[in-house]
Order: structure tokens, then sequence, then C-alpha cells
């Protein structure tokens, strides 16, 4: 799943994360080939990052 993180509100079904929420905490700071930890509703799941776009605004 590819997500994207924003000052926008999530909309999960668009892959927008806003910055504030778990799973964009997890995400922020990682870098390619990391695993993290996702909290998805009771459960922690993990994740490999596979690739890091970033865009300047």
């Amino acid at each position: 799943m590819r997500l994207t993180i924003s000052k926008s509100k999530s909309d999960l079904g668009s892959g927008l994360v806003h910055f504030d929420a778990p799973i964009a905490k997890a995400l922020l700071g990682a870098e390619e080939g990391d695993e993290v930890e996702v909290l998805t509703g009771p459960y922690v799941r993990p994740a490999v990052v596979e690739s890091i776009t970033k865009n300047g605004t």
C-alpha cells in the first residue's frame, strides 16, 4: 500500500495519512528497508518501508 503523509485529513482509501496519525508517526524518520511497527486496531503489525519519495513543499 502506498501512503502519503500530509497535513490534510486522513483518507486511507486515497492513501492519505495525517502527519499526527499513529501510522505516520511510525513511518516518520524511517528509511528504505526499515521495519516499523504499525498499530492496526488492537494489533501491532510489522511493515517494511519499500521506498520513500519526498516532495518539497
